[in-house]
């Protein structure tokens, strides 16, 4: 009589166990998903950037100030908070001003600095009428991990002319 040996169903399930815990404790070294979470941030930040560009457009449409180059008190208090140009937030030639004008209209739970070497979780570089902010790590625009906001008007070589709105872009090829 010959007699056939195998596996019994309670080694089979033992194994598929073993091979599940082993799964789990080993796919996070080779998933990383911190680029797409970078990416994502980005984008939300984007957004907040554009629905706080808007809202400080209909203040300035309410205060008369939506033309031009001007100052707005965004908060009532009779002290002119944030630079505007074209009604939108104007990108200051300081970064240090832009960033504290921006607690004014972005609800950012977040440490920003404009300098590489803090413990800020952003990082942000001024560049004429654009604003680049990146993720602490990124120190340039080369790196490809960054949201700009360029100031609403246009240069036309003797003087700023109004424009449309903000523009706001990104990018995520590097993050």
């Amino acid at each position: 009589m010959n007699k056939q040996r195998g596996f019994t169903l309670i080694e089979l399930v033992v194994v598929i166990v073993i091979l599940g815990i082993l799964a789990v404790t080993a796919s996070p070294r080779f998933i990383d998903i911190s680029s797409d979470a970078r990416a994502s941030t980005l984008q939300g930040l984007k957004g907040a950037l554009q629905s706080g560009a808007d809202l400080v457009y209909s203040k300035s449409v309410i205060n008369g100030v939506e033309t031009g180059s001007d100052e707005l008190d965004i908060d009532g208090d009779g002290v002119d908070d944030i630079l505007v140009r074209s009604g939108y937030p104007r990108v200051a030639n300081n970064c240090t001003r832009f960033i504290s004008d921006m607690d004014y209209w972005v609800d950012l739970k977040i440490e920003a600095s404009c300098q590489s070497d803090t413990n800020a979780e952003w990082y942000g570089v001024v560049e004429s009428n654009m604003f680049h902010y990146m993720p602490m790590g990124y120190t340039t625009t080369d790196e490809n991990c960054f949201v700009t906001y360029t100031t609403a008007s246009e240069f036309d070589g003797s003087s700023w002319v109004d424009a449309a709105g903000p523009i706001i872009l990104i990018e995520t090829d590097g993050c």
